[in-house]
């Protein structure tokens, strides 16, 4: 009984201490979004990209409705691509 009741109440400390964050720690709002830098942005996707340490961007093409931007990192590549909605996954596949 002992064990199960200082279970409960390490398993309840645990809970408070990860919601007990400051609010600072948890809000997003533009106001800290200005002060960071940004290794990209594009205004017509609505996208930005903080500066990371060791990232980069390695090049970025808008074609019309269409977004692709790699990034790099060591051996290490990540993409961002935009999709059309109009056509199912199985044509864009095609294409």
């Amino acid at each position: 009984m002992k064990k199960s009741a200082l279970l409960l109440l390490l398993l309840v400390l645990i809970l408070l201490a990860g919601c007990g964050g400051t609010k600072e720690a948890r809000g997003t709002g533009s106001a800290e979004t200005a002060d960071l830098k940004m290794m990209y942005e594009n205004e017509e996707f609505n996208l930005k990209v903080k500066e990371t340490d060791g990232w980069k961007l390695a090049k970025a093409n808008v074609n019309g409705s269409k977004l692709n931007a790699k990034f790099e990192k060591d051996t290490i590549n990540a993409i961002i691509s935009s999709l059309t909605t109009e056509k199912s996954f199985k044509k864009l596949r095609m294409n």
